[in-house]
C-alpha cells in the first residue's frame, strides 16, 4: 500500500505602509526664508534658517528667475535629543524668519509634539543667532481630551498627529493656527507658547 503525503505551504504576506516623507527643507510663505535640516555625527539634528538674497547692489545683481539664498545663517537650532524614526521633525518658518516651529513625527504618547524656537537677539561667537526654545507643546494641549485617550496603539498605518489638519501663521508672524482633523482650531502664541483652543476654525488676521 502506498501512502501519499500532502504538504501544504501557507504564504503569509505582510504589506508595510510607506515611511513618512520627511522634508529636509521648507520655505516661508513669502519665500524670504528657508529652513534646512541636517544630521550631526552624534545622531542629533540641526536646523538652519537662511535668508533669500535680493542682490541690492547693482554690481552684484544676477538676473534670473531662480531664487538664491545667502551663506549666512539667521537662526540655528540643534535638537537636544536623537532624531526619531530617522526624521528630525517637520520645520515651519515664519515670514520674518523670527520663529521656527518643529513638528514631531511618529508616536505621540508622551512628550512634546511641537516645539517653538525664536531667534536670539544677541550673537554668540560659536553659534550666531542661535535659537532659543520658547516652549514645548504636548498632544494634550492640541487634541480634544477624548481623542487623546483613544490613542493607545501606534502602527505603521497610524496617521501622523497632524494628518488631516492644517497650519498657518498669522499675518504678523506672532501666532500659529492649527486646524485639527476634528474640526477644532488651536491658536498658539509664538512669543510665549500660550495655547488657546477654539471650537470653530478661524482664519488668521
Amino acid at each position: 500500500m502506498k501512502t501519499i503525503f500532502c504538504i501544504v505551504f501557507f504564504c503569509v504576506c505582510s504589506i508595510a505602509a510607506p515611511l513618512f516623507p520627511c522634508p529636509t527643507a521648507a520655505a516661508s510663505k513669502n519665500g524670504n526664508f528657508m529652513v534646512v535640516a541636517d544630521n550631526l555625527p552624534d545622531g542629533k539634528a540641526v536646523f538652519k534658517v537662511l535668508r533669500k538674497e535680493n542682490f541690492i547692489n547693482e554690481k552684484d545683481r544676477i538676473i534670473s528667475p531662480q531664487a538664491f539664498w545667502t551663506d549666512s545663517v539667521t537662526l540655528t537650532v540643534v535638537l537636544d535629543e536623537p532624531r526619531a524614526f530617522s526624521c528630525p521633525g517637520v520645520p515651519l518658518i515664519t515670514n520674518d524668519g523670527e520663529f521656527l516651529v518643529v513638528l514631531k513625527t511618529g508616536p505621540v504618547f508622551a512628550g512634546s509634539v511641537l516645539r517653538i524656537y525664536r531667534r536670539h537677539d544677541q550673537r554668540r561667537d560659536q553659534d550666531p543667532y542661535h535659537g532659543v526654545l520658547v516652549k514645548e507643546i504636548s498632544i494634550n494641549d492640541i487634541w480634544p481630551e477624548d481623542k487623546v485617550s483613544s490613542m493607545n496603539v501606534w502602527t505603521d498605518h497610524t496617521p501622523e498627529w497632524f494628518a488631516g489638519g492644517s497650519f498657518e501663521f498669522s499675518a504678523d508672524s506672532q501666532q500659529l493656527l492649527h486646524a485639527t482633523r476634528w474640526g477644532t482650531t488651536v491658536r498658539i502664541d509664538l512669543r510665549t507658547g500660550e495655547v488657546r483652543n477654539e471650537t470653530s476654525i478661524v482664519s488668521p488676521k
